[in-house]
């Protein structure tokens, strides 16, 4: 994992961010849809993440622009970080210039263990 610097607030989802109570909120939400191309995409949007230390898993989506932040190739292309494993704020981990791509590592944060959830 790369370095952490807590630069610039780059995303901060306390209000964008959405938990799931439980795996039957996220499957009537998914359900409730428009479209099934939405689904797809909400599907690939969506992880678990704990919102406490050692707390329960909950299933996790945004719909902010922070989703395309991609997952960096090595850590050197890695330039934000969630400040903890289970907090919304990612900062900056170096300076970023105008049209860098936002890159970040889903070794601590994003993970899908949809069993944990209910979702197996």
């Amino acid at each position: 994992m790369p370095k952490k610097y807590k630069g610039e607030l780059v995303h901060n989802g306390t209000k964008s961010d959405v938990s799931f109570p439980d795996a039957n909120a996220w499957r009537r939400f998914m359900f409730g849809l428009p479209n099934r191309e939405m689904g797809c995409d909400v599907t690939e949007w969506t992880w678990t993440q704990g919102q406490v230390k050692n707390g329960p898993l909950k299933l996790m989506t945004s719909f902010t622009i922070s989703i395309l932040i991609n997952e960096g190739r090595t850590d050197e292309d890695v330039n934000v970080l969630p400040e903890s494993d289970v907090s919304p704020l990612f900062y900056a981990t170096r300076d970023i210039q105008k049209g860098e791509e936002l890159l970040t590592t889903y070794e601590t944060l994003y993970y899908a263990e949809h069993g944990a959830v209910g979702l197996m």
